[in-house]
């Protein structure tokens, strides 16, 4: 028998992300063509919600009942992280990604700790570029960040200012 313990920390909370927190990840794929986000919002909001109102440019049961096969919203929070790729309009954005590598349904941090942060986690935030990524993950495998100021030492301003508010030196209490 094997027992394995993993620290979701460092991948982004689908149980925390917020409508907002999902609007910046999402401008970072997306970019800012506001009926695209609008929609893709309200797709998720319509999933996860309880009820069966359709908001505008939503997505409810008319919908996917529609597809081939079809089925019905969760309209409750995500079972699986796969779950993401069944709202409309959510495979072409996250299709490709390793999306166990990417978020978790085990923490309720809406933060993810930089020693801890996935590749793919750290390549859906907000601000981040392929080099602030690449220095992120070397540094800390030569010694683990303490704190935020340890990130503005490495991180251009511009980025940090954006992505800053994403990390947090939290560790998983699931």
């Amino acid at each position: 028998m094997n027992i394995h313990i993993f620290d979701h920390s460092g991948k982004i909370s689908l149980v925390a992300l917020t409508r907002n927190r999902l609007r910046m990840l999402l401008l970072k794929t997306v970019g800012d063509d506001e009926i695209a986000l609008e929609s893709l919002l309200n797709s998720w909001e319509d999933w996860i919600d309880k009820d069966s109102l359709k908001r505008i440019n939503g997505a409810e049961e008319k919908f996917y009942q529609a597809l081939t096969p079809p089925y019905l919203p969760r309209n409750g929070p995500l079972d699986s992280v796969e779950e993401i790729l069944d709202i409309r309009g959510f495979l072409p954005i996250f299709g490709a990604i390793e999306l166990s590598s990417a978020f978790t349904l085990h923490t309720t941090h809406n933060t993810i700790n930089p020693n801890l942060a996935t590749l793919e986690a750290l390549h859906l935030l907000p601000g981040l570029s392929a080099s602030s990524i690449e220095q992120i993950v070397s540094l800390r495998q030569e010694e683990p960040f303490q704190n935020m100021e340890a990130l503005t030492e490495i991180l251009p301003p511009e980025e940090f200012s954006v992505a800053r508010e994403w990390f947090g030196f939290h560790y998983s209490n699931t």
